[in-house]
């Protein structure tokens, strides 16, 4: 079996986790991408690789059948945001399965349009440039109507997209596909404990206003220091203004840590392997370009990924359904900054009077189990 994988968008991070994923299996396969998604990939060149720099290296690719499109058994798109005139016009017998990363966006675009006042310019800009001059909402609904699959990262997306009418359950990849694995990385024990907030400081996405102020709750609820970590650079000058806020604190059992610039990966998994608990006080609806997404429904949140990769239990609003497999690692709290405060405090208590087993808690996001539940899934639609 032989698969071609497309990814010139920007999920780096995703598409090494794939790769990694299918070298798991004896599946032959090829990847076209961009030179600069390829760098942050950062994995030995083992297989053919194909880089498009321009719209004409691209269009040559699709409209001169290169084996690498019709040869093949399965065209996998990691991501696709972009290109949607290009692609449509794919001449193939291989199977098209398309990773869905924000539901809304892809089925449901015209209902979940939401330009904003403060990025005014911003909104009318993209909906001129791609939707009116380019036309990107036809090629696109021209594309998804040749698409055979759509692989989502887990069931409560997929049958939310169905429950929705934003797909027929035919076409859906199951089992569904992660976006990433469990992979952890050694603990230190130095007996501190760390919280962190993993993420690009970006009020737009994360309730930072909230969690500022069920800081000074959380001080007067407990009598042991505690590090929260800001893992994130600020984002614009709203996000340094954040920044500077949380600079400013006094508190006497929280130590606040953050970060002016990028943190290397070095650093990042070494503030990771001291971290008990990842925070994620996120909004319930998030942006993307000009559409609006639901984060646990239409669009997973980078900080769940960073809990099945890590194994580090994490606390979110109650708003975002997880399953039930996760139950022991994963804590709710109410958007209130008391209520926050208190369960901060409470699973602190709760992470260290148990002994959890990750391997067992996340044994279905094994490298191993992923990769035999997709070799599975292609194997069945490939025979079709």
């Amino acid at each position: 079996m032989e698969i071609t994988i497309i990814e010139l968008d920007y999920h780096a991070e995703v598409l090494r986790n794939l790769i990694l994923i299918l070298q798991e299996t004896e599946i032959k396969f090829n990847i076209i991408t961009r030179r600069k998604i390829w760098e942050k990939v950062n994995l030995k060149n083992d297989y053919p690789i194909f880089f498009i720099e321009s719209y004409t290296n691209l269009n040559h690719l699709i409209t001169k059948k290169s084996d690498i499109i019709k040869n093949v058994d399965i065209i996998f798109f990691n991501t696709i945001a972009s290109n949607f005139r290009y692609f449509y016009q794919l001449q193939t017998n291989a199977k098209i399965i398309v990773r869905v990363h924000n539901s809304y966006t892809f089925f449901s675009p015209k209902y979940h349009f939401t330009p904003t006042f403060f990025q005014l310019w911003k909104d009318t800009s993209h909906l001129v440039r791609k939707e009116l001059f380019e036309l990107d909402w036809l090629f696109k609904k021209r594309f998804l109507n040749t698409v055979d699959f759509f692989s989502f990262p887990n069931q409560i997306f997929s049958q939310f997209a169905i429950h929705q009418d934003l797909i027929v359950p035919q076409k859906v990849l199951l089992p569904c596909l992660p976006l990433t694995f469990f992979n952890p990385i050694p603990k230190q024990n130095n007996n501190s404990i760390r919280i962190s907030i993993i993420g690009t400081i970006d009020q737009r996405r994360r309730n930072y206003k909230m969690l500022l102020s069920s800081l000074y709750h959380l001080d007067n609820q407990i009598d042991f220091p505690i590090i929260i970590t800001l893992l994130g650079e600020g984002k614009g000058v709203m996000g340094k203004i954040i920044l500077n806020k949380f600079k400013k604190q006094n508190l006497k059992n929280i130590k606040v840590e953050t970060f002016n610039d990028f943190v290397p990966n070095d650093k990042f998994e070494s503030i990771l392997s001291e971290t008990i608990l990842l925070l994620s006080p996120i909004h319930q609806k998030t942006k993307f370009n000009i559409y609006t997404e639901e984060y646990g429904r239409t669009k997973i949140s980078g900080s769940i990924n960073d809990m099945i990769k890590y194994g580090i239990p994490i606390l979110i609003p109650d708003f975002y359904p997880t399953s039930t497999e996760l139950n022991q690692i994963v804590f709710k709290y109410h958007e209130t900054p008391n209520l926050l405060a208190t369960k901060i405090k409470e699973s602190i208590i709760s992470i260290q009077q148990k002994d959890l087993n990750f391997n067992e808690i996340l044994k279905n996001y094994s490298k191993n189990k992923i990769s035999s539940d997709f070799l599975k899934s292609i194997t069945k639609i490939v025979k079709k």
